[in-house]
């Protein structure tokens, strides 16, 4: 099988992809949502936003920063921006403002430790790692609401596209790149008979599907997002 080192390697934040990559990611489209409800809508002076986490997301997710992670998607924050900041810092900061900026004229009250609710009854049917996210007005009737899904990886799905979910990696055959293999031997003989290295082989398979500057910015980037990791861990 053939997968992309640009979809195996994920530039994202811990403990983990499902319980802190992907709420962070629900958080964020959420606002995008909001800043387009709000540009095609009349609203009132006073908008509120609550997340409501449920099942396992829930339970554990305080031991992952979930609630940490909805905070950053909430300010627009993405797990791949993160990368060279200074996280805790930032929580702490964003962990004392009450409202986010919208636009100009557009401010939602959001206090992370009141509006992000630990649900910790029944979970979703569909998945055990589900958000409720809510617009609502002064008298908490609900202006706009999404249903997320976090189903691994950092890959979110919607109550609507729950039922049309198909792995979020895709993989294709071995006979689709000029390179293919099934086991480290035959990775190893086809290295011995074709003169290259493995990264040379597997460098043609990438470019057979993207240009050398797609494939290196890509590679650069997590190269870089795993090296600002180790320096800060030794810096610790």
């Amino acid at each position: 099988m053939f997968i992309s080192v640009l979809d195996l390697f994920k530039i994202g934040i811990g403990p983990s992809s499902s319980h802190t990559m992907g709420p962070m990611v629900a958080a964020k489209d959420f606002r995008d949502r909001i800043v387009a409800f709000i540009s095609s809508h009349p609203v009132p002076s006073f908008l509120q936003v609550r997340c409501t986490l449920r099942g396992s997301l829930a339970f554990t997710g305080k031991g992952h920063a979930t609630d940490r992670a909805v905070t950053l998607g909430m300010h627009e924050y993405t797990p791949q921006g993160l990368a060279k900041l200074n996280v805790n810092e930032l929580v702490q900061t964003l962990w004392q403002q009450n409202t986010i900026r919208i636009n100009k004229s557009t401010s939602v009250h959001f206090n992370p430790p009141e509006d992000i609710i630990f649900d910790r009854g029944e979970p979703l049917p569909e998945h055990p790692n589900g958000m409720i996210f809510q617009l609502l007005d002064e008298t908490g009737k609900t202006l706009l609401s999404e249903t997320y899904f976090s189903i691994g990886g950092g890959f979110i799905t919607t109550l609507s596209e729950i039922g049309q979910i198909v792995a979020p990696i895709k993989m294709e055959a071995t006979s689709s790149c000029g390179f293919p293999f099934d086991s480290a031997n035959q990775m190893m003989k086809m290295s011995a008979d074709s003169g290259l290295t493995i990264a040379a082989m597997k460098r043609g398979n990438e470019l057979e599907r993207i240009s050398e500057a797609k494939l290196n910015s890509g590679l650069d980037a997590i190269w870089n997002a795993m090296r600002t990791c180790l320096e800060n861990g030794l810096l610790a």
